[in-house]
């Protein structure tokens, strides 16, 4: 078992005996030790996880709940709603413009969408920055998010309440976008929260960079990922919406139930998503809204393909690399302006708070502050967001793992304990 390996389980904590069992089956008591009793207590209604080392498949496992309310149990070929998980691939095919050429980080957006010309501050003054294109990969365009399932972001957030690339909108509500095009002329209308450079805020800038592939490639954003990345890797169970080739039941996305009087026993912490209308059962059964930051639908199987395509440092199945060397370095080390101050993400992202950011993911930085048995350097990337889902990958190591599940919004951040960051 590799020394990542040995840290997951020791990680973990979990009270199991001392005993001879081998090093898989160890790590697979841990896992499902920590991980089942998240369903079997109506935590979340299902998962899929997979850990992966050197291109070997080490662990794999989907549980699902029973009873009234069942939630299939997941394989490799089930359906799951990205949504936050989207960003990360988004942001890699967005990448191949640079390395080609077809646009530079330091251009202006508003170069390629002119209604970011004149950006205005929430004071109301004129921003005395551009964004850039680099500002979008790094959340550092002065944008936000709207609210997640009718839960508000900030009351000092402008895109709040507007119902900004919420599901609804992703899958066409009446009167809502009917293009990425509408939403993103509706999000420039909206002030910033800062100033362009200045500061991390999670957000919609993952969404602009798609519109800015589509002005820059002449492709919908969907074709131009299927094209330059998913067909590449063989992810060709990827979308915006389900392929039709697809058998398996789609996980079923919930969010968390509150309750307001004490229930005794163990009862089902979530219930099903609100945003979706009559006639309507998952995200990919139709898209209008191309959202590069929540709106693709995968399967674990394509998921792996894509860790597979991480560890292997953007590495094509022909042996060609994605990515120039110096673009590759802008996935794996953190991209943040010290300038922005030593913790950006405290505050912002409540499971990063001590971390950097790359071009797609968190990076867990080196510091004096931790212990022996957490990860330390910019060889650790992974991404959550606010769902239940992640992806780790520890490029020293080799090693990366996924975990698949359906709660949204989530407090129920796993990345630190699954890969023991």
């Amino acid at each position: 078992m590799s020394k990542f390996l040995w840290l997951v389980s020791i990680g973990l904590g979990l009270l199991l005996p001392s005993t001879s069992l081998p090093s898989d089956q160890l790590l697979r008591a841990k896992y499902e030790g920590l991980l089942d009793p998240l369903v079997d207590d109506g935590k979340i209604p299902a998962y899929y996880m997979a850990v992966v080392e050197a291109g070997q498949l080490l662990f794999e496992r989907g549980h699902g709940s029973t009873g009234a309310n069942a939630h299939p149990e997941p394989t490799s070929q089930t359906p799951f709603a990205l949504l936050s998980l989207s960003k990360p691939i988004t942001t890699l095919a967005a990448l191949k413009l640079v390395d080609d050429g077809a646009i530079k980080l330091s251009d202006r957006l508003s170069q390629y969408l002119p209604e970011f010309s004149d950006p205005v501050l929430l004071s109301g003054d004129k921003s005395n920055k551009p964004i850039l294109i680099s500002d979008l990969f790094t959340h550092t365009a002065g944008l936000g998010y709207g609210e997640i399932s009718g839960i508000r972001a900030s009351n000092e957030n402008p895109l709040d309440g507007k119902g900004i690339l919420a599901v609804k909108t992703i899958i066409g509500v009446a009167g809502g976008s009917r293009s990425l095009e509408e939403e993103v002329l509706k999000i420039a209308e909206a002030p910033l929260i800062s100033e362009p450079g200045s500061e991390f805020n999670y957000s919609v800038s993952i969404d602009i960079l798609g519109r800015v592939v589509e002005v820059v490639s002449g492709m919908p954003l969907e074709q131009y990922l299927k094209k330059v990345l998913l067909d590449p890797l063989d992810m060709t169970s990827t979308g915006f919406r389900v392929p039709e080739k697809v058998s398996a039941p789609q996980a079923r996305l919930v969010k968390p139930l509150i309750r307001t009087y004490p229930t005794p026993g163990r009862y089902q912490r979530y219930e099903p998503f609100p945003d979706f209308p009559k006639g309507f059962n998952r995200i990919g059964e139709q898209s209008y809204v191309s959202s590069g930051g929540s709106g693709l639908v995968s399967t674990p199987s394509d998921m792996l393909r894509f860790l597979d395509f991480l560890i292997n440092e953007t590495r094509l199945p022909d042996g060609r690399f994605f990515l120039k060397s110096e673009l590759r370095e802008k996935i794996f080390s953190n991209q943040l302006n010290p300038s922005i101050g030593e913790m950006p993400l405290r505050g912002k992202l409540p499971y990063a708070a001590r971390d950097g950011l790359s071009f797609g993911f968190a990076v867990r930085t080196a510091r004096s502050d931790i212990s022996d048995t957490e990860k330390s350097g910019d060889h650790f990337i992974y991404w959550s967001g606010f769902s239940s889902s992640a992806i780790w990958i520890d490029r020293e190591a080799k090693v990366g793992g996924i975990f698949l599940s359906q709660l949204a919004p989530s407090d129920l951040f796993l990345a630190e304990r699954l890969a023991q960051i």
